[in-house]
């Protein structure tokens, strides 16, 4: 993909997900809800009625509703002091978190998308602390990009719907610019989703009685213009060798259930937490 492709692909899709996130009620979700994000949204929904699925929300609008809701339910657990959220489009996650958390919550993303969530933000301006930041990490360093927003507190770094647009040289550069960031930190865990061609890590929803589930995760990977890595172990060998220890990989059903919504009927994903690396190697429960 061109980068001018690429730029268009992670702008329309910042439009997409906040159509999806407001369609599901996701709080603060409204906000940030366009007519080119519902027009892409009512797209989806008539491509998966012509699959023959049956409800409000496509196959990847499901996907996306387990991603985003639960990984702010891993969030929560981990109750962060700072996050630092890596192309955050327009989700509504970080303004409601500065506004109702004693939190600094961090917003990376490239200058239109951040021009146009200050644009979106202003007539409700939260409280606390959201600090946007306009960079392109293909491009620019996380750490001077942060510059002195970066503070030394209990830190989560969140990366989400980002990795599927890099090939692995690129997503190995980002590991690496946040893993220098991470080592400015006295505590910091990172949670970042991948897309595994296999269909995840954990057994594939079966039982969902989807057709053609194979072709069906090959769409839906096309759909998302995601990449993808080949398995979880591709996905293990590759955290670690950037010098983080990966402890858990979060499937897709695994975060429906943590967020108390309905499953997807495909697994496509994981979210993978990770620490900076210690001596010893690393784990996965």
């Amino acid at each position: 993909m061109s980068g001018a492709r690429e730029n268009a692909a992670l702008a329309w899709s910042a439009y997409f997900t906040a159509a999806v996130w407001a369609s599901l009620g996701v709080p603060g979700a409204a906000r940030f809800d366009t007519l080119r994000g519902r027009v892409l949204h009512q797209a989806a929904r008539w491509g998966g009625s012509m699959l023959g699925l049956r409800g409000d929300h496509s196959v990847t609008s499901l996907l996306l509703a387990a991603r985003h809701l639960g990984l702010g339910a891993l969030l929560d657990e981990i109750a962060p002091e700072q996050v630092i959220e890596l192309a955050a489009g327009l989700s509504p996650r970080g303004a409601e978190w500065a506004r109702a958390r004693p939190v600094v919550y961090i917003e990376v993303d490239q200058a239109a998308v951040i021009d146009a969530k200050r644009r979106l933000l202003e007539p409700a301006q939260p409280r606390g602390e959201l600090v946007l930041v306009a960079a392109d990490l293909r491009e620019a360093d996380l750490g001077e990009a942060l510059g002195a927003a970066l503070r030394d507190r209990r830190t989560a770094v969140v990366s989400e719907g980002l990795t599927g647009y890099l090939d692995e040289p690129a997503l190995r550069g980002l590991l690496r610019q946040v893993r220098r960031v991470a080592s400015r930190l006295s505590s910091c865990v990172v949670l970042m989703d991948f897309y595994l061609r296999d269909g995840a890590a954990a057994t594939p929803a079966r039982d969902a009685g989807v057709p053609g589930e194979a072709w069906l995760r090959k769409r839906a990977l096309r759909s998302m213009l995601c990449r993808g890595l080949d398995d979880l172990e591709h996905l293990r060998t590759l955290v670690s060798s950037e010098g983080f220890e990966l402890r858990a990989a979060h499937t897709a059903r695994d975060l429906a259930v943590r967020a108390g919504i309905a499953p997807p009927p495909l697994e496509l994903f994981v979210i993978a937490e990770l620490a900076p690396a210690r001596s010893g190697g690393d784990a996965v429960r």
